[in-house]
């Protein structure tokens, strides 16, 4: 079965940031988190998401893919860090994601918001990165990598496979070896401040 057939599609957009009065907060949901609009490392999106929920349009093509078995599906959907992220992974892996560059949505922010959209460029978050780094994002990349091996393992290439394999004894690795892996083999974020950001909490990750 051939997988790089480029038909498993999704088509997703940018979002003006407003309070919950709809006042602004910023034009570009992107430029306001530090996102990139067009990936262009190999494995980014195993580390993190672009792909915001209500813009999102995917074709059936796809849904067949995230959906090829429901049951293993249900019983590992903690291992699944967003829905969109997930949608947006196996889009961009197994076919295309489409990035129109318009504001269709109001990203509304507010007090009981579940996620929301966090403005990275702060000074005070700088601030709580550098005394507190976090390597939360390893651990749910490895997790989420781990359940994509399982749920497409059919369909993934031998080579790749052990790229994969790899990336998840990350932990078991140096430092220095852990760096080498990730920018050798494409496992970066995508905004230079986020890649930065990305290196310091391997050299300072927790055992």
């Amino acid at each position: 079965m051939k997988i790089f057939q480029k038909k498993e599609r999704k088509i997703h957009s940018d979002l003006s940031v407003v309070d919950q009065n709809l006042c602004p907060i910023s034009e570009s949901f992107f430029e306001y988190a530090l996102l990139e609009k067009y990936p262009i490392h190999k494995h980014s999106y195993f580390l993190e998401n672009n792909v915001t929920g209500g813009v999102m349009l995917v074709n059936s093509a796809l849904k067949k893919y995230i959906f090829r078995n429901k049951k293993f599906l249900a019983e590992n959907l903690d291992k699944i860090p967003m829905h969109d992220h997930f949608f947006a992974l196996i889009a961009n892996y197994f076919g295309s994601v489409f990035f129109v560059d318009e504001k269709l949505e109001y990203y509304r922010q507010h007090s009981n918001n579940v996620v929301g959209a966090k403005n990275v460029k702060s000074f005070k978050n700088y601030i709580h990165k550098f005394f507190h780094i976090d390597d939360d994002w390893l651990k749910k990349s490895c997790k989420l990598t781990s359940f994509f091996l399982d749920y497409y393992s059919d369909l993934i290439p031998e080579k790749e496979k052990n790229v994969l394999c790899h990336f998840l004894r990350i932990n078991q690795m140096s430092r220095f070896n852990a760096i080498n892996f990730i920018v050798k083999n494409d496992f970066l974020k995508e905004n230079k401040k986020r890649q930065i950001s990305q290196i310091f909490s391997i050299l300072l990750r927790r055992r």
